[in-house]
């Protein structure tokens, strides 16, 4: 559905809005050519950055704020209108995006109960 390019251009955002003063911010991600991940930013102040920690994105819906060199960043914002975010989200949530930060999200969350379990092992 959304693939990324990762030897494409450096913006691949999708803009669907009509008034740019009347924008929603639907997804914002920024994905990194160094190591091929994406940082998605959930909620304002979520700052959050690629695998090897070349690019971050901070924001959430709120604003699009990003860290690191220019040269190593693909945007992969989804802007709407407001009317139309809710449609755009479902399709969004279902995106290649999301999919890779929610995979991260739990192999980060099973490596932090592996190492709860170890030290804890004693004790229980």
């Amino acid at each position: 559905m959304f693939e990324i390019d990762w030897n494409g251009s450096s913006n691949q955002e999708l803009d669907l809005s009509t008034d740019p003063d009347d924008t929603y911010i639907v997804v914002n991600a920024v994905g990194c050519k160094k190591c091929k991940t994406t940082a998605v930013s959930q909620h304002r102040h979520d700052y959050v950055s690629c695998e090897c920690g070349a690019v971050s994105a901070d924001g959430g819906h709120d604003y699009i704020r990003r860290v690191g060199n220019l040269e190593n960043m693909i945007e992969l914002n989804i802007i709407s209108s407001p009317e139309v975010s809710k449609r755009i989200q479902v399709i969004c949530d279902n995106s290649h995006v999301i999919k890779e930060y929610r995979m991260k999200q739990q192999a980060e969350m099973f490596a932090a109960l592996d190492d709860f379990k170890e030290k804890n092992k004693n004790n229980m």
